[in-house]
Protein backbone atom coordinates (compact mmCIF):
# COMPACT_ATOMS: atom_id res chain seq x y z
CA UNK A 1 0.00 0.00 0.00
CA UNK A 2 2.81 2.45 0.86
CA UNK A 3 4.64 1.54 -2.31
CA UNK A 4 1.45 2.06 -4.31
CA UNK A 5 1.18 5.60 -2.95
CA UNK A 6 4.72 6.31 -4.14
CA UNK A 7 3.89 4.94 -7.58
CA UNK A 8 0.85 7.23 -7.66
CA UNK A 9 3.03 10.24 -6.88
CA UNK A 10 5.46 9.27 -9.64
CA UNK A 11 2.58 8.83 -12.07
CA UNK A 12 1.38 12.36 -11.30
CA UNK A 13 4.88 13.74 -11.85
CA UNK A 14 5.15 12.02 -15.23
CA UNK A 15 1.59 12.80 -16.34
CA UNK A 16 1.91 16.48 -15.40
CA UNK A 17 5.41 16.70 -16.89
CA UNK A 18 6.93 17.80 -13.58
CA UNK A 19 10.59 17.45 -12.67
CA UNK A 20 11.59 14.32 -10.77
CA UNK A 21 13.31 16.54 -8.21
CA UNK A 22 9.79 17.51 -7.02
CA UNK A 23 9.23 13.95 -5.74
CA UNK A 24 10.71 14.43 -2.24
CA UNK A 25 8.61 17.58 -1.80
CA UNK A 26 5.44 15.72 -2.84
CA UNK A 27 6.27 12.90 -0.43
CA UNK A 28 6.74 15.44 2.38
CA UNK A 29 3.42 17.06 1.50
CA UNK A 30 1.71 13.68 1.71
CA UNK A 31 3.31 13.14 5.13
CA UNK A 32 2.02 16.54 6.30
CA UNK A 33 -1.46 15.46 5.23
CA UNK A 34 -1.16 12.41 7.45
CA UNK A 35 -0.49 9.86 4.71
CA UNK A 36 1.80 7.04 5.81
CA UNK A 37 4.30 6.66 2.96
CA UNK A 38 6.90 4.76 4.95
CA UNK A 39 10.61 5.52 5.04
CA UNK A 40 11.98 3.70 2.00
CA UNK A 41 12.23 4.89 -1.63
CA UNK A 42 11.96 8.59 -0.87
CA UNK A 43 14.76 9.91 -3.10
CA UNK A 44 15.04 11.16 -6.69
CA UNK A 45 16.60 7.88 -7.84
CA UNK A 46 13.50 5.97 -6.77
CA UNK A 47 11.22 8.17 -8.86
CA UNK A 48 13.21 7.25 -11.99
CA UNK A 49 12.86 3.55 -11.24
CA UNK A 50 9.14 3.82 -10.43
CA UNK A 51 8.45 5.87 -13.56
CA UNK A 52 10.32 3.33 -15.67
CA UNK A 53 8.06 0.53 -14.37
CA UNK A 54 4.95 2.66 -14.89
CA UNK A 55 6.03 3.21 -18.51
CA UNK A 56 6.67 -0.53 -18.95
CA UNK A 57 3.18 -1.27 -17.62
CA UNK A 58 1.67 1.25 -20.05
CA UNK A 59 3.64 -0.29 -22.94
CA UNK A 60 2.38 -3.76 -21.99
CA UNK A 61 -1.22 -2.51 -21.87
CA UNK A 62 -0.86 -0.84 -25.26
CA UNK A 63 0.76 -3.95 -26.72
CA UNK A 64 -2.14 -6.12 -25.52
CA UNK A 65 -4.73 -3.68 -26.91
CA UNK A 66 -2.85 -3.51 -30.18
CA UNK A 67 -2.87 -7.33 -30.53
CA UNK A 68 -6.67 -7.22 -30.69
CA UNK A 69 -6.86 -4.76 -33.58
CA UNK A 70 -7.08 -5.39 -37.29
CA UNK A 71 -6.78 -1.76 -38.37
CA UNK A 72 -4.39 0.92 -37.24
CA UNK A 73 -2.89 4.19 -38.36
CA UNK A 74 0.44 5.72 -37.38
CA UNK A 75 0.49 9.48 -36.90
CA UNK A 76 3.74 11.44 -36.93
CA UNK A 77 4.22 15.13 -36.30
CA UNK A 78 7.52 16.91 -36.17
CA UNK A 79 8.92 20.19 -35.04
CA UNK A 80 12.31 21.72 -34.57
CA UNK A 81 13.32 22.50 -30.99
CA UNK A 82 15.34 25.48 -29.76
CA UNK A 83 18.60 23.67 -30.56
CA UNK A 84 17.49 23.29 -34.20
CA UNK A 85 16.99 19.53 -33.74
CA UNK A 86 14.05 17.83 -35.45
CA UNK A 87 11.84 15.84 -33.06
CA UNK A 88 9.04 13.53 -34.23
CA UNK A 89 6.09 12.55 -32.06
CA UNK A 90 4.74 9.09 -32.92
CA UNK A 91 1.12 8.22 -32.15
CA UNK A 92 -0.96 5.20 -33.10
CA UNK A 93 -4.69 5.18 -33.71
CA UNK A 94 -6.55 1.87 -33.66
CA UNK A 95 -9.89 0.29 -32.98
CA UNK A 96 -10.88 -2.71 -30.88
CA UNK A 97 -14.19 -4.49 -31.40
CA UNK A 98 -16.23 -6.09 -28.64
CA UNK A 99 -16.69 -9.87 -28.53
CA UNK A 100 -19.78 -9.81 -30.78
CA UNK A 101 -18.07 -7.49 -33.31
CA UNK A 102 -20.95 -5.04 -32.83
CA UNK A 103 -19.20 -2.06 -31.26
CA UNK A 104 -15.79 -0.66 -32.17
CA UNK A 105 -13.94 1.46 -29.63
CA UNK A 106 -11.34 3.84 -31.03
CA UNK A 107 -8.04 4.67 -29.28
CA UNK A 108 -5.27 7.15 -29.94
CA UNK A 109 -2.11 6.45 -27.98
CA UNK A 110 1.28 8.11 -27.65
CA UNK A 111 4.16 5.88 -28.74
CA UNK A 112 7.35 7.92 -28.46
CA UNK A 113 9.36 11.00 -29.32
CA UNK A 114 12.12 10.26 -31.81
CA UNK A 115 15.01 12.22 -33.32
CA UNK A 116 15.30 11.15 -36.96
CA UNK A 117 18.74 11.01 -38.58
CA UNK A 118 17.15 12.48 -41.71
CA UNK A 119 13.77 14.10 -42.24
CA UNK A 120 13.05 12.49 -45.60
CA UNK A 121 10.60 9.60 -45.97
CA UNK A 122 13.26 6.93 -45.31
CA UNK A 123 14.55 8.75 -42.21
CA UNK A 124 11.03 9.02 -40.80
CA UNK A 125 10.35 5.37 -41.61
CA UNK A 126 13.43 4.44 -39.57
CA UNK A 127 11.80 6.12 -36.56
CA UNK A 128 9.05 3.50 -36.66
CA UNK A 129 11.41 0.56 -36.28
Amino acid sequence: EKLGKKFDLCYVLAKENLAFRKYPALVNLEKRHGVDVGTAYLNKTSVRVFTHFIAESQRCTLKNQFKETKFYSVIMDGSTDAGNVEEEVLMVQFGVADKQMQVMKSYTRFLSVETPKRTDANGLLECLS
